[in-house]
């Protein structure tokens, strides 16, 4: 029997874009954020910082052709401390979200990304649903077991100056911060102007 080679088609893939601001100064914001706070995008201190955040959100926009332009519509600032957490959760009702971090170590607990496709209640990779392998970082402790098209989550560690763009129906989530370093982060949420 004579074939052709199995040729694997890419048509929705789930997108997260990652920006790095270089040369980002933490401690002009800081002291601005000893609590968690509301409504940073209307703050004309952080106007510099939210423009570049929009920015880029739109940037993220144009490359998945949508026709809009986005504006924020909710933004806040989260100080975590040792044993805080983040239950996965998405942003409903916006269509894009970021998160961008003021101070962030890459040795700190990362935010993890659940894939919106993950519901295979036959589980081919031979893991239950319920399987606390999904809470570990998978990308590096079991890459035999999964690639880009059957990874159940990603994560991404906090780093200073860091932007991460993403759809606002994917869910996220912080497992337990266990260090004592700073981990400030600023979420925003955008729609359409």
């Amino acid at each position: 029997m004579k074939t052709s080679k199995l040729d694997i088609h890419r048509w929705f893939p789930t997108t997260i874009g990652v920006v790095d601001y270089i040369d980002f100064d933490s401690k002009k914001y800081k002291p601005l954020l000893l609590e968690n706070r509301f409504n940073i995008h209307k703050d004309e201190n952080f106007s510099t910082l939210t423009n570049w955040i929009t920015n880029h959100v739109n940037e993220y926009a144009k490359e998945h052709k949508f026709v809009y332009e986005y504006v924020p519509k909710e933004s806040f600032s989260v100080r975590y401390k040792v044993g805080d957490v983040q239950n996965y959760h998405p942003h409903n009702g916006f269509h894009i979200s970021a998160v961008f971090y003021v101070e962030g170590y890459e040795d700190d607990t990362p935010i993890m990304f659940k894939s919106p496709y993950f519901v295979d209640s036959v589980a081919p990779q031979g893991i239950e649903i319920h399987d606390g392998e999904l809470e570990q970082n998978i990308q590096t402790t079991n890459p035999d077991k999964y690639n880009p098209y059957t990874f159940p989550t990603c994560q991404y560690p906090p780093s200073t100056g860091r932007l991460l763009i993403f759809r606002s129906y994917l869910e996220h989530a912080v497992l337990k911060k266990t260090n004592d370093k700073e981990r400030i982060s600023l979420g925003y949420n955008f729609l359409p102007r």
